[in-house]
C-alpha cells in the first residue's frame, strides 16, 4: 500500500502518503526475510501431507502462486452453475 501511494504522489494524484509514519501492530524491528530454501520444499510438502491432504494442497498453492497465507486462506471454491 505504501509503495502504491508513493507512486500516486509521483504522478500527482495525491499530495501526501497517508501511510507515512504508520506502524504495523506486531511488527518487529527485525527486518530479516524469512523464507524456505528451494531444496527444503519437498520435505515440507511431505510433512504437510502426513497431517492431511488439505495441508499439502494449501502449501502447494502458496508455493506455486506466491500468495500469502492470509490471501490463500480467504479463497473460496465457487460453484459452477450449468
Amino acid at each position: 500500500m505504501f509503495n502504491a501511494l508513493e507512486k500516486a504522489i509521483v504522478i500527482s494524484i495525491i499530495k501526501k502518503n497517508l501511510c507515512q509514519g504508520a506502524t504495523i501492530k506486531g511488527k518487529t524491528n527485525d527486518n530479516s526475510l524469512k523464507f524456505i530454501e528451494s531444496e527444503d520444499i519437498p520435505a515440507l510438502l511431505q510433512e504437510a501431507n502426513k497431517y492431511d491432504y488439505i495441508y499439502w494442497l494449501f502449501f502447494k498453492v502458496l508455493i506455486e502462486t506466491g500468495l500469502r497465507k492470509g490471501e490463500a486462506s480467504a479463497l473460496q471454491c465457487g460453484q459452477i452453475l450449468t
